[in-house]
């Protein structure tokens, strides 16, 4: 009957919570509401008939039966039990109701070994909703025998049991999840939860007008349960596969996360490299020159040699540290686009290295600014790493772009390398392929020993948009 919170409630406690307060309060106020009906309860048990008796039978199930519903306050567990809570109240009277309610209600929570205070606080808000319910009924001039007059005091004892069913348990949870407990909170009912209602209502009283308060009765409210259960189960499978989907999203994401930082890390490992094999080596040596030059000054025989060397290599090392600083942020690609920063790159490449660097770019789809940085940063590592490593004469570099996808060709005469060792020491292609596969590419480096290096890749032109 109830949409009944499920919370895991420890079963020791030190102290008693405002939870603990409050169950215990509705518990008690069960059992003042429950007592007053204790004398007719024997004699309306004695005179029931059997359509009565098969209908208790039936809240068992009914109420051991669960399903999930969703909505914007959260998830309820709903059982199949309120039909047959408005069909014995119209019935047979509130306190022959309470009594089945309240035993199929312990039996249920004992069977899913729920604690103490749970137990009690079900029993006593399923007593408070039924002798609530049955209140309005008979005040609005409902008679044991449903008739066409009796639909509203029906209607009106429904949404009695519904809204305050509703309003005792959101308040239990609203305290469990120690938030306010704001008015419009605990009686906000959303259109799930009023379709819920709606179809219940409207169940009992479609049964009620086909079979009476006859034997027949139990089986017309048990039929509709059946597609009830059947898209309880659909529901909750779909939620647990959204749940696995939100899972392995989550996963992926930690996952490019990862593979972000592991990227940062080689990236600053080869800067540090950078540095400690360029810069930092020829300041040493600045500096060993310049206690050179001082010996000689002391002995008075000034080196002018060695002065003029340092006039030279100094401000060759400001055009190193200028070089290493464009290439953390190429202007250049700003300044004259994707195909003229690498001419101007190749250009710079043959000047300084005397390699020969044939470039061509052909792009029928306009390229991203990040896609163009992208293949910028490949195709300057990779004439890095053949200045370091390849001893080649010439490099060919080709890029097109067409049918969505953007690809980069680099070809070198150089003496090739183990492409095994590309981690090992190649921190730059480990980059270069860390960034292409985290922004979905593909990346792709072969080479073999004397026969020059050759590297692909291939990215969709969207990827980096």
């Amino acid at each position: 009957m109830a949409s009944q919170f499920q919370l895991p409630f420890s079963r020791v406690r030190r102290s008693l919570s405002t939870l603990d307060l409050y169950l215990i309060l509705v518990a008690l106020a069960g059992l003042a509401a429950f007592l007053p009906m204790l004398p007719r309860v024997r004699g309306e048990l004695g005179s029931a008939d059997l359509t009565f008796w098969v209908l208790a039978a039936c809240v068992l199930p009914a109420e051991i039966i669960r399903f999930t519903i969703n909505s914007r306050y959260g998830g309820n567990q709903v059982t199949l039990s309120r039909p047959f809570a408005l069909a014995m109240l119209t019935g047979w009277g509130a306190p022959s109701t309470v009594v089945v309610f309240i035993v199929a209600s312990v039996i249920s929570d004992l069977i899913d070994r729920k604690p103490t205070l749970r137990i009690l606080f079900n029993a006593g808000q399923y007593t408070l909703s039924i002798v609530a319910a049955g209140a309005a009924y008979t005040a609005l001039g409902g008679r044991p025998s449903l008739g066409l007059a009796q639909v509203p005091a029906f209607i009106a004892a429904a949404a009695v049991l519904i809204f305050l069913n509703h309003l005792l348990v959101r308040i239990a949870v609203t305290l469990y999840e120690q938030r306010p407990l704001i008015v419009a909170i605990l009686v906000g009912v959303d259109r799930v939860q009023l379709l819920e209602g709606a179809v219940q209502i409207g169940v009992v009283l479609v049964a009620l007008w086909v079979a009476g308060h006859q034997l027949v009765l139990a089986a017309v409210l048990a039929l509709p349960a059946l597609p009830l259960v059947a898209a309880g189960r659909a529901t909750a499978r779909v939620e647990i596969l959204s749940r696995a989907r939100s899972s392995r999203a989550q996963e992926s994401t930690e996952e490019a996360v990862q593979a972000m930082l592991h990227a940062t890390e080689l990236e600053r490992t080869k800067l540090a490299a950078d540095l400690h094999d360029g810069p930092l080596q020829r300041i040493d040596q600045f500096e060993s020159r310049i206690e050179q030059v001082q010996a000689s000054i002391e002995a008075g025989m000034p080196d002018v040699r060695l002065v003029d060397q340092l006039r030279l290599e100094i401000p060759a090392l400001g055009r190193e540290l200028r070089a290493m600083v464009a290439e953390l942020r190429p202007p250049v690609l700003q300044r004259l686009g994707l195909a003229g920063a690498l001419t101007h790159l190749a250009r710079e490449f043959q000047t300084t290295y005397e390699i020969v660097v044939n470039v061509q770019v052909r792009a029928d789809e306009q390229l991203s600014e990040e896609l163009e940085v992208l293949l910028y940063r490949v195709t300057q590592e990779a004439l890095t790493n053949v200045v370091k490593h390849a001893r080649a004469s010439q490099v060919d570099v080709a890029i097109a772009a067409n049918n969505g996808v953007a690809r980069l060709h680099i070809h070198d005469d150089g003496i090739g390398f183990e492409p095994r060792l590309i981690e090992d020491g190649h921190y730059g292609l480990a980059i270069c392929r860390e960034r292409v596969e985290l922004a979905g590419g593909g990346f792709h480096a072969d080479s073999r020993v004397g026969g020059g290096t050759t590297i692909q890749v291939e990215i969709g032109v969207t990827s980096l948009s």
